[in-house]
């Protein structure tokens, strides 16, 4: 699971959801509410059998409230859209990845959402089968019957 291409599908959904806001991956400075912020935090790969892999993405979306006086009616909105939003399957290239362990919190000081959630990825490698004549294949065993 390349993490740009994460990011790209991210920003599809969010842009298709929310066209009068911006959204940025890059560090902002000083944000053009409203807007939204995409932070990569963590990678983790989980090797679950020989041939099963699960990785595992943290990213932290951060929404700026249009005013920085007031917005707490509009933190909660968004929060509301964002939870529905996250539920759905994310599509990147031609896989669905799931978003999991979604956690909300609020910046009342300065109107800011901010949205942690993980994109999670199974792949599943299949194996070369061993070609050795010297093992019995399962349908030609006997087996004796006590």
């Amino acid at each position: 699971m390349n993490i740009e291409n994460v990011i790209s599908a991210l920003t599809l959904v969010i842009n298709a959801k929310y066209p009068a806001s911006k959204v940025a991956n890059k560090e902002i400075k000083t944000a053009d509410r409203p807007c939204f912020y995409i932070k990569f935090i963590t990678e983790k790969d989980i090797q679950l059998a020989e041939s099963y892999t699960q990785e595992s993405i943290s990213f932290d979306l951060l929404y700026f409230a249009e005013s920085r006086y007031e917005g707490y009616l509009d933190l909660l909105d968004k929060r509301n859209e964002l939870k529905a939003l996250l539920k759905k399957p994310l599509k990147v290239g031609d896989k669905y990845l799931e978003i999991d362990e979604i956690e909300f919190n609020l910046n009342e000081d300065e109107y800011i959402l901010d949205t942690l959630f993980n994109v999670n990825s199974a792949e599943y490698e299949e194996i070369e089968s061993v070609d050795d004549n010297n093992q019995e294949l399962m349908e030609n065993l006997v087996i004796d019957k006590v």
